[in-house]
Order: structure tokens, then sequence, then C-alpha cells
């Protein structure tokens, strides 16, 4: 799979991203950046692709940038590089 939806949201000041691409895959975090940063390894393992690196389309700083109103429910892509 070279490229993985994954949807982002807030619950309860928890920072969660999720995928229908990738069952299994949740997490988890009160820190926004470490959640964002922990997604792309997360994939890696879940779809077991030790030579491939999951990146995010945009780095956690521009994605958090967007706004509460833009990432209330996001999706973002992630590609194996």
């Amino acid at each position: 799979m070279n490229v993985v939806s994954v949807k982002y949201r807030q619950v309860s000041g928890w920072h969660v991203f999720t995928s229908e691409d990738v069952p299994g895959l949740y997490v988890a975090s009160p820190d926004a950046i470490r959640a964002y940063n922990d997604v792309g390894p997360s994939i890696q393992r879940l779809l077991h692709s030790y030579g491939a690196e999951y990146l995010p389309r945009m780095s956690a700083e521009d994605f958090f940038e967007l706004g509460p109103e833009a990432t209330e429910e996001r999706v973002i892509d992630y590609s194996a590089a």
C-alpha cells in the first residue's frame, strides 16, 4: 500500500489518529506533535512494511497551524517512501 489516509480528531483533550486503510491503527496522545509523529511508524509496524517508511504529506507544525476548525476532523495522507 503506497498511500494511507489517516483521520484526525480530538477526543477529551487527546489527539487521535485512526485509519480505515490500516485495521488496528489507533494513535492517541495528549501531545499533538508526539501523536502525529507516531503515526508513520505505527503504520509501518501494522503493515509489516519494514522496508518502507510512511511519511505524512505535511509537517506536524503545518498541520496544526491550520487551526482547530480545519483540524477538528481532518484526513491526512501518509505515503510510503
